[in-house]
């Protein structure tokens, strides 16, 4: 309840105050629902919306994404129904989402992580810490009109076995991927706030809202992605759904061991 008083009442000082682009930041991540906004009221949203404006009108746009967006990103929030759809079955239960992207070559790779349901794991008294990765490759262009949007086209789907059954696959087995000759559109996101990589921005932050930090509230990627200092991206989908992610530490993204 504290992070969305604080939340609301930077918007509404917003029109009489010159709102601060870390105090924005702040006050978006305190807003975020728990589990990545899956099952957010309406009201949670619109806070969530206000909120993410507020901070995009404090920076200018981005001109070039080149160098920004490449490198492993977590979920934090998404209001998409494709993925909010994601944790509904009873078999699995979902652990991460986010996307692997390398700019070198011009891909991005949805990842989906999946560990079992755990009345799965106390029927059978074993995989409790079993993890699978679903992918979906896409290669991207930059729009020639408008450069901060990506445009998309479908090249292939793979699996990484991160462990199962209590077996570790992280270094021993690579991604399985299959790759065909052909891509097919797949839609396009525009970045409209992206951070750099070292995450400057977030250095000065800490006393912007006092108690950020040590909020024990539902968005508690949220309060670890300010107390590490990630940077965080924030895309609109061209069906107009918006996700945030936060760029994961060095050493433990989707490829890592």
């Amino acid at each position: 309840a504290k992070r969305k008083r604080n939340s609301m009442l930077l918007l509404h000082l917003a029109p009489s105050l010159a709102v601060t682009t870390p105090s924005a930041r702040a006050a978006l991540l305190q807003a975020l629902p728990a589990n990545r906004g899956f099952f957010a009221s309406r009201t949670e949203r619109k806070l969530v919306a206000d909120c993410i404006s507020t901070l995009v009108n404090t920076v200018p746009g981005p001109s070039s994404l080149a160098g920004q967006i490449d490198g492993s990103w977590e979920l934090l929030y998404t209001d998409a129904p494709d993925i909010t759809s994601l944790d509904s079955s009873p078999f699995n239960s979902l652990s991460r989402v986010g996307q692997l992207i390398n700019e070198e070559e011009a891909l991005v790779t949805n990842v989906i992580e999946y560990k079992p349901a755990s009345w799965a794991t106390s029927l059978l008294k074993v995989g409790a810490d079993d993890l699978v990765q679903q992918r979906v490759i896409l290669s991207y262009a930059y729009s020639a009109a408008r450069p901060t949007v990506c445009e998309l086209s479908l090249r292939g789907t793979g699996i990484k076995l991160r462990r199962v059954l209590g077996i570790d696959f992280t270094s021993a087995v690579q991604p399985i991927k299959l790759v065909g000759p052909l891509s097919l559109p797949f839609g396009s996101f525009e970045v409209i706030y992206c951070e750099p990589p070292s995450g400057a921005l977030i250095e000065t932050e800490q006393c912007v809202m006092e108690g950020l930090a040590s909020n024990s509230g539902g968005a508690s990627n949220a309060v670890e992605c300010v107390e590490e200092g990630l940077a965080i991206r924030i895309v609109r989908t061209q069906q107009g759904y918006i996700s945030i992610n936060r760029r994961m530490p060095s050493g433990k993204g989707w490829d890592d061991v």
